[in-house]
């Protein structure tokens, strides 16, 4: 004779087992935690060591698609940053902050349509001084020089510390008031005389 059934239906011996896991699962979160953990470092390690392995080729098939695929990349890109801006400014400055000589190069190029090479050669011309009071850029606000150019040509000038480049700005880059100025201060016998390498800017 058969043994009585335990369930009525085939649908409450699996409830009774989903039932069963999942109090089992209440009971054991840490090791499953731990397992997960486990799982994901390991895919982790897995991954760096393939990318390792095959980094030209990824990028060079990455750089392939970008050049057949470039307008809908760029468009996906726009879009994703206008419906994520924190997340998009958080990248951006984490890109930035891990690749600095790119995002310089980037720089440069878009604003100045110059190289990085160029911007070095420029500096090494002028010794990293600021063309106007001589500071060298290692004494300038963020140890960098500003490339300083015309506003109406984009015509690039030199590399002025942020000083002497705002101080144009705040003259609107014309002779006529920067003498004026001089003249003020020469005067009314307040003005003063500058050493570049007596304090940082």
């Amino acid at each position: 004779m058969a043994p009585p059934r335990k369930y009525a239906t085939e649908e409450e011996r699996r409830e009774a087992r989903r039932a069963s896991q999942r109090r089992w699962a209440e009971r054991n979160r840490d090791k499953i935690k731990a397992k997960q953990e486990r799982s994901r470092e390991a895919k982790r390690a897995y991954d760096r060591e393939r990318y390792q392995r095959l980094k030209e080729e990824v990028k060079a098939r990455a750089r392939a698609y970008y050049l057949a695929n470039r307008d809908r990349v760029l468009a996906n890109v726009a879009k994703w940053a206008a419906e994520n801006p924190e997340k998009s400014r958080a990248f951006k400055a984490n890109w930035k902050a891990r690749n600095p000589d790119n995002a310089r190069a980037n720089y440069v190029r878009r604003e100045y349509g110059i190289t990085l090479e160029d911007e070095r050669e420029l500096l090494a011309a002028q010794d990293h001084r600021c063309l106007i009071c001589g500071i060298h850029e290692s004494g300038s606000t963020k140890g960098r020089l500003a490339l300083d150019h015309c506003h109406e040509t984009g015509q690039i000038r030199g590399y002025l510390c942020t000083r002497c480049n705002s101080g144009l700005g705040q003259f609107r880059d014309s002779p006529a008031l920067l003498l004026a100025a001089a003249e003020y201060l020469v005067a009314t016998e307040t003005a003063k005389d500058f050493d570049p390498d007596g304090e940082p800017e």
